[in-house]
């Protein structure tokens, strides 16, 4: 269609459109066609496929927002209650690598972000700090510790067993999401066990790992 000034012209057509794949091929295909137009000519892309990539930016960026967010509360609310730095940054620690891993799943096994997968950053980042909080009460009733040993033991013996129960009642929960047939749903599922298990080993064993050197270290200052 062509307007009556004679320099705005516009194509009008049907997108095939399933996954954000499609879009990105799309857009692909606009930028490659843009390079062909003559020298002051410019392309624009309207309607529902414009939507679409608004969305899809704005979905990209909550992923950033959410683990951030969530992790200041996180930090703000372990300073608070323990009133202590190291241990603020420290209970940071499972979930930020656990969300690296999982970033890296997501590009190996090509799972595009969408409105299931954004979910999983929040639902981890509290399963996480609920671990780690299990692991730090663990941490506090010890009073003295004669080895590394003996530190891993009483902290698997306070919180293991509370932890590994949320694990499995969280696993077997988020497991039904693999008999959706929404791929998106299946995803969500995908990355939620992806990252329990990331963060059961992470909380319950890294956070013991970092701290209890350092108790040690210091109860052999005082003996001295």
């Amino acid at each position: 269609m062509l307007d009556s000034s004679y320099r705005y012209f516009s194509i009008k057509g049907l997108l095939p459109y399933k996954t954000y794949d499609d879009l990105a091929r799309f857009y692909a295909l606009v930028d490659d066609a843009q390079g062909l137009l003559p020298e002051g000519w410019t392309m624009s892309v309207h309607g529902m496929a414009s939507q679409l990539q608004t969305e899809y930016s704005m979905l990209r960026n909550n992923w950033l927002l959410s683990f951030i967010s969530g992790s200041v509360m996180i930090f703000l609310t372990v300073l608070i209650f323990y009133r202590a730095f190291g241990l603020a940054l420290i209970s940071l620690v499972p979930g930020i690598i656990s969300m690296i891993i999982s970033f890296g799943f997501i590009s190996l096994a090509g799972i595009r972000v969408d409105a299931f997968s954004i979910i999983f950053v929040a639902i981890i980042t509290g399963l996480v700090i609920d671990y780690s909080i299990h692991t730090l009460a663990a941490l506090g009733q010890i009073k003295k510790i004669g080895s590394l040993e003996e530190g891993f033991n009483a902290v698997v013996g306070y919180s293991g067993i509370p932890i590994f129960l949320s694990f499995v009642t969280s696993a077997v929960s988020f497991s039904v999401l693999f008999l959706s047939s929404f791929s998106g749903a299946r995803n969500l599922g995908f990355l939620l066990l992806t990252s329990l298990i990331l963060s059961f080993f992470l909380s319950l064993y890294l956070i013991p790992l970092l701290v209890l050197p350092f108790r040690l270290h210091k109860e052999a200052k005082r003996e001295k």
